[in-house]
């Protein structure tokens, strides 16, 4: 990522400068109205990660996000990192918000009617085909012991939806099953592995477009990239809540809801500063006047 000079950062508080950039994307105040395309799975399918997920705390779907979907998506997220931004700077066309709400129809079963996202907690990546590019460490999502519903579907969701293909040699995720995992439910902090469990992690290579879902007990990781990778691994994560009419954070993916370019940028800032220094990332350090512009965004979201 190279330096950003003033002169773009003071240009990139404008939409002008994004819709520049990626000419094939938009920007308005209400990305969710244009969400009329929703996502979805036949019976088995949608059954069938209803019970993987309950049973071992992660699902996977064929490609589904259509092909011409991911390309542009793709774009977006090279030109952005291209220009010296952070991956996540994506985040702030319509189209990653229309994708996230045309996901949600494959949530329901998982999640319930009554579904929230959580802007703080998006990501994007850009693993390009080098040993020293890479995902980020094992972790689980949370290690709250109450985040299951009584049923065993999860409170809380994870989507990670690849725009390249995702494989061993590029940085695709593994897991460790919850089923599998001696540390499930009881010690949920720790994220030691035994020899005698290294057989049960699991390779989750998948083709564009396809679909991932965990629970926020999995043990998780993405792995390092190396140079002989044919393409890098671009993709974005997502974190969906079940609302059960006691939440106080986070959007409904309405139509009406607003969700307007400086709330969007706040949001990419709050993101960055959770996940800054944190082990799991990689210790992400970014540019002094990056993280200067990114907290004038956020003083004004938190305001």
């Amino acid at each position: 990522m190279s330096g950003l000079t003033a002169t773009v950062l003071s240009a990139a508080e404008q939409p002008d400068y994004w819709l520049q950039l990626c000419p094939r994307m938009s920007i308005s105040d209400l990305p969710f109205a244009k969400a009329i395309s929703p996502y979805r799975i036949d019976d088995h399918a949608r059954d069938q990660s209803v019970k993987n997920i309950i049973e071992e705390g992660y699902f996977r779907l064929p490609p589904t996000v259509l092909e011409e979907d991911c390309e542009r998506l793709a774009e977006a997220i090279r030109n952005v990192t291209d220009a010296g931004f952070p991956a996540p700077f994506a985040l702030i066309y319509d189209e990653f918000w229309q994708l996230f709400a045309n996901l949600s129809e494959i949530a329901k079963p998982l999640l319930g009617s009554k579904i929230r996202i959580s802007p703080g907690d998006l990501w994007a990546w850009n693993v390009g085909p080098s040993g020293s590019s890479q995902g980020w460490a094992p972790h689980r999502d949370l290690t709250d012991p109450d985040s299951l519903q009584p049923d065993g579907r999860p409170k809380h969701l994870t989507l990670w939806i690849p725009f390249t293909d995702a494989t061993a040699m590029n940085g695709c995720m593994y897991v460790l099953p919850t089923h599998l995992d001696p540390n499930v439910p009881g010690n949920l902090k720790s994220r030691d592995i035994a020899p005698e469990q290294f057989q049960s992690i699991r390779a989750l290579t998948v083709d564009a477009g396809a679909i991932l879902g965990w629970n926020s007990r999995i043990l998780h990781w993405g792995s390092k990239s190396t140079r002989y990778a044919k393409q890098a691994r671009i993709n974005v994560a997502l974190y969906l809540m079940h609302d059960d009419g006691t939440l106080n954070y986070g959007v409904e993916m309405l139509p009406q809801q607003p969700v307007p370019f400086w709330y969007r940028v706040g949001a990419i800032a709050g993101a960055m500063r959770l996940f800054q220094d944190s082990p799991l990332s990689g210790e992400l350090h970014y540019q002094p006047e990056l993280v200067a512009f990114a907290k004038k965004f956020l003083d004004r979201l938190q305001g």
